[in-house]
């Protein structure tokens, strides 16, 4: 009988004839290679494949028991030039077959650091992490003392939200350069990602939670406070053609009273400037010196015609002596001159937020998303609203937003604990979730204060937490330290009229009690020495401190 037909069967049948074995690999002989390079490698066998290993060299570098069996060569490591690998398959029946290759790696370290830290920070401009990451560890090798190389690995860590090793090569970078403010922006970011990170955490310590939350966050707003003290630096004197250059960086920076002084000077000599005048009555208004800002722009318009965003800061100065006519009338004005500048929309969302009309505030903030969606200042807009709508998811977000755009916006802060205080209203509120809405909103005006630690409304918010808890002693300081920051302001007095109280002090919480009134008749006249919820409510109302965009 012939075996042929036999033989035709059993491979119609697909039973192999023979039980080589192939291996396959997506890379061939010659091949040039750089940075990280991932192999694939496929394996043609009649029987099962109990592992394959991947050789550099003659030094066994990984093994893979199952498909797809791929293996990652790091050529970063290893000089430019000729490498040999091979990659060799084990069948279950103890055969085995091999594939070599000869490489030529070629990272261009002859090109220098700099056209690789360039190469990376183009590779981050189109979200490439891990080719930036190459390009990082390319120009390290090069110059192992190159910042930017650093910067470039920092940003692509943080890109793939691996937070340890962006937060480590931050740190390096500013401790081979501590001038580099690029660095310190690095480290705030990576802080405050890790702070909304701890956020998601699913049941952890509430207690240890925040003490982390609180961490990143104060560490975020170190880190760009120590950015922004270099950009003030750097900014030169503030005289002559380079005032309005320094000063706007000043103002940026919320160094109000660095700019306060040489604006004051430069007043005096030109008071038709209006770029001086903006400039000015913005400092004021955000530091509370509100008299101080009424008598800089009623002097300045004494000499010329106020433009749009002075007429702005006219009407919050006006709302905060709660002069409803005239603040009407200046905002009317300056909607007429230029309702499209910045300046004059978060004047009129701030106004709104301030008088609680949340279907005025909605219209702005909508408008203002639609262009100017990434600013801190159009952001607290959209979280404050998103508060009064009890939309606190949108809220979370927005916040978040503002805080990565700027983490030293005190008010964000601020906005985000008085929503703390907020939820402790709730009916039937348990004990200790209201211990845990204290504490919540005892920690963001803390770090709203230490953003901006002359910022009235934070260290008020500290004060008035403190008569809740009634931590009478810490209450009368800071309600004091409120006051003190902000003399013109109604809130720092009205605080410390219901922390002396508190205290037992009432004479002295009367004589507070009066002045707040004085400063503010429209809110505060004819009321009582407030309880700590009488003081918080005024803060979030009344006593609101002015928010609008900086002069452009």
């Amino acid at each position: 009988m012939s075996l042929l037909p036999l033989a035709s069967a059993l491979i119609v049948l697909g039973v192999p004839q023979n039980s080589a074995i192939q291996v396959n690999v997506d890379a061939k002989n010659g091949d040039t290679v750089s940075g990280t390079k991932v192999f694939r490698v496929t394996v043609d066998s009649s029987t099962a494949i109990q592992q394959v290993e991947f050789y550099i060299g003659n030094t066994l570098a990984d093994t893979e028991t199952s498909t797809p069996y791929m293996f990652t060569l790091d050529t970063i490591e290893d000089p430019d030039g000729d490498l040999k690998i091979r990659f060799k398959a084990y069948t279950a029946e103890n055969k085995t077959a091999e594939k070599a290759l000869t490489l030529h790696v070629d990272n261009k370290r002859s090109a220098g650091a700099p056209f690789h830290i360039q190469a990376g920070l183009d590779a981050l401009t189109d979200s490439k992490w891990q080719k930036a990451i190459d390009e990082g560890r390319i120009a390290m090798k090069i110059d192992p003392q190159s910042t930017g190389a650093r910067i470039v690995l920092a940003r692509a860590n943080l890109g793939m939200n691996v937070l340890d090793k962006a937060q480590n090569y931050a740190e390096q970078a500013t401790q081979q350069d501590p001038k580099n403010d690029t660095a310190y922006q690095l480290l705030a970011g990576i802080n405050i990602k890790r702070a909304f990170s701890t956020y998601a955490k699913e049941g952890a310590d509430k207690s240890q939670v925040m003490s982390s939350i609180s961490d990143s966050f104060k560490s975020a707003i170190d880190a760009r406070n120590k950015s922004l003290d270099i950009e003030v630096d750097g900014a030169g004197a503030p005289s002559g053609d380079n005032l309005l250059r320094y000063v706007d960086v000043a103002l940026a920076a919320s160094r109000f009273s660095l700019a306060i002084a040489p604006l004051q000077d430069a007043i005096k000599s030109d008071p038709k400037n209006l770029k001086v005048v903006d400039r000015l009555a913005y400092a004021q208004l955000r530091s509370g010196r509100y008299n101080d800002a009424l008598e800089t722009l009623r002097y300045a318009k004494s000499q010329t015609n106020l433009d749009a965003y002075a007429d702005a800061v006219l009407a919050e100065v006006y709302w905060q002596f709660n002069d409803t006519a005239n603040a009407t009338q200046a905002m009317v004005t300056a909607n007429e001159e230029d309702p499209d500048d910045l300046g004059v929309r978060t004047a009129q969302a701030y106004i709104a937020l301030k008088q609680n009309k949340t279907s005025v505030l909605a219209g702005l903030v909508k408008d203002l998303a639609r262009d100017q969606g990434q600013r801190a200042d159009v952001n607290y807009f959209l979280m404050a609203l998103s508060d009064r709508l009890q939309q606190y998811n949108e809220a979370r977000t927005y916040f978040q937003t503002a805080v990565l755009a700027e983490p030293t916006m005190s008010d964000i802060y601020v906005e985000q604990a008085n929503y703390s205080i907020d939820q402790s209203f709730q009916k039937d509120r348990k004990p200790e979730d209201k211990a845990q809405d204290y504490a919540e909103a005892k920690m963001f005006y803390q770090l709203a204060a230490q953003a901006r630690p002359e910022a009235v409304d934070a260290l008020a918010g500290i004060a008035s937490v403190n008569m809740f808890l009634r931590n009478v002693q810490d209450a009368v300081r800071y309600a004091e330290a409120a006051r003190d920051a902000a003399p013109d302001a109604a809130l720092g007095h009205y605080v410390c009229s219901g922390a002396y109280q508190l205290a037992g002090r009432l004479n002295e919480a009367q004589t507070e009690m009066k002045r707040a009134s004085q400063l503010d008749q429209g809110n505060l006249e004819g009321r009582e020495i407030p309880s700590p919820t009488a003081v918080w409510k005024y803060l979030i109302a009344g006593g609101r401190v002015p928010v609008m965009s900086r002069p452009q």
